[in-house]
This record gives structure tokens, C-alpha cells and sequence, in this order.
């Protein structure tokens, strides 16, 4: 029975994280900072590439800007940033230092906008989404 759940867990903690609200593997966050405009950060594992990470936060920024009932957004501002993790491996003599984990974590600003001064959300959320094989939210 232990064998079973160290599995599951293992199986658990080597996937990539995946578009999600943030949760104990990580995911997305937003927080409106004006009638028309957020900031979303997701933060990511080890095991998700940081361009995955930034096409995240864009989905949820497409999302929250079409739920606004724009049409159009610009980025106001994008950062990424890699947060280091230490970890250690069981060896035959104790413990050893391996590879340090870089989890991504990505932060943007977006705005609704006009047409002719952004980016059609529909059209950039939807090609995000085939492009992860993501499914439309029924939110």
C-alpha cells in the first residue's frame, strides 16, 4: 500500500504544472489593479518550461480580458522571473546535493485597449489553447 501511494506522488510531482488556479502545484493568480486592467502571475514547477509558464499567465490575462467584455488588449508589462530550489538524493551513504530546480514563475500586467492599439484576445487565447490542447472553460 505504500508502494502504491509513493507512486501516485511521484507520478504527481513529475509532470509539468498545468493551466490550473494555483494549487499545491503551482498555477495562476490575478488580481484586478484597475476597472480594466491585472496583473496575473503563474508560478510554476520544475518540470514546466518557463515559455509554458508565460503562455499560461497569457491565457488567463485573454480570459479575464474577454469576461471584461473587451475585445482587445496590450501588455503592460511582463516579467519572468526563475525561483531556485536546492534538493537532495538519497545515496547509499546519506544524502547528496543534486541539481538545483528552476521553477518559473511569470508576472503580467495587461489592459483592455481598443482595436487598432492591441491584440484580439479571442483570437491569441484561442490559438494558446490548441497550441497546449487546452479545452474552453465553462466559467
Amino acid at each position: 500500500m505504500k508502494a502504491l501511494a509513493l507512486s501516485v506522488l511521484l507520478l504527481c510531482c513529475a509532470c509539468a504544472t498545468p493551466y490550473q488556479p494555483e494549487g499545491f502545484m503551482g498555477g495562476y493568480s490575478e488580481m484586478q489593479s484597475e476597472r480594466h486592467a491585472w496583473v496575473v502571475l503563474f508560478r510554476a514547477n520544475g518540470y514546466t518550461a518557463p515559455n509554458r509558464a508565460q503562455d499560461f499567465a497569457l491565457i488567463r490575462a485573454c480570459e479575464l480580458v474577454l469576461d471584461a467584455g473587451c475585445t482587445h488588449y496590450r501588455l503592460v508589462d511582463v516579467k519572468s522571473i526563475e525561483r531556485r530550489a536546492g534538493s537532495f538524493i538519497r545515496t547509499g551513504n546519506g544524502w547528496a546535493n543534486a541539481d538545483d530546480i528552476r521553477k518559473p514563475k511569470v508576472q503580467v500586467g495587461v489592459e483592455c485597449t481598443t482595436p487598432g492599439f492591441g491584440v484580439p484576445a479571442q483570437q491569441k487565447l484561442d490559438s494558446l489553447r490548441s497550441r497546449y490542447g487546452l479545452e474552453a472553460s465553462n466559467e
